[in-house]
């Protein structure tokens, strides 16, 4: 199941936070440094593909 939800961005996010500091013993504010910079990427990503198709006149 925890598999499952690490594929969700949100919720995946929020999982790996909550497992990098129990399991592994991170800091807090490390871990949700670099779990949230990687949803941002991804956000940003997603976004940036979904804008230039929506641009894109339909002829093309």
């Amino acid at each position: 199941m925890a598999t499952l939800l690490g594929l969700v961005p949100g919720a995946g996010t929020i999982v790996a936070i909550l497992a990098a500091g129990s399991t592994r013993g991170w800091p807090w504010f490390g871990s949700t440094a670099l779990f949230c910079s990687l949803l941002a990427l991804w956000v940003h990503v997603t976004l940036h593909h979904a804008m230039s198709a929506l641009s894109t006149p339909e002829g093309e």
